[in-house]
């Protein structure tokens, strides 16, 4: 009779068992994606290479191209590159790169501060999550200071390695003036 009794249990320890929730790397939120962002804006402005490299992403975009062709079907023309980036100089110099090295010279290369005005961030998931952000791009000093207003688009992943997300997409443009 110990037996019947002993088997509902059983039983319903093993359910218990294998529905215990499984334990995942938990991923920051949009904070973290604020803070790449700002790493990267205050990497550039003190030209400083190595924290350019940490904010970068180089294991690639996955992102694959593609032109139309007259008929409107799709041929691919890219393959995956390190990373998409896209700046624009104070000046209105349009800068691009196709790695993390390529944007790390870009920016070393682009003279003047970044100071962030505003920002809006999402975590979707530690695969791609984004952010969309206006700066001031500021080239020289006192009367001979030049600012120009800026905005970007980010998408970020993120690395356990580094323990914060890493950008591998970057578009930035002069903002219209409203």
């Amino acid at each position: 009779m110990r037996t019947t009794k002993s088997i509902p249990t059983v039983l319903l320890l093993a359910a218990a068992a294998f529905s215990w929730p499984k334990t995942e790397t938990a991923i920051p939120g949009p904070g973290a994606v604020v803070t790449a962002v700002k790493q990267l804006l205050a990497a550039q402005s003190a030209a400083d290479a190595a924290a350019l490299s940490k904010v970068l992403d180089v294991t690639g975009d996955h992102l694959y191209g593609f032109d139309l062709d007259a008929a409107g079907k799709p041929k691919e023309v890219t393959e995956n590159a390190t990373m998409t980036f896209y700046d624009v100089t104070a000046d209105g110099k349009a800068l691009a790169a196709s790695s993390a090295d390529g944007a790390t010279q870009l920016l070393l290369a682009a003279a003047g501060t970044r100071t962030l005005r505003s920002i809006r961030a999402n975590c979707h998931s530690a695969e791609c999550s984004m952010a969309t952000c206006e700066f001031d791009h500021t080239v020289g000093t006192g009367d001979k200071a030049t600012t120009t207003k800026m905005r970007a688009t980010a998408l970020l992943r993120y690395d356990d390695k580094l323990h914060g997300f890493r950008v591998f997409h970057w578009h930035a443009s002069p903002a219209a003036a409203h």
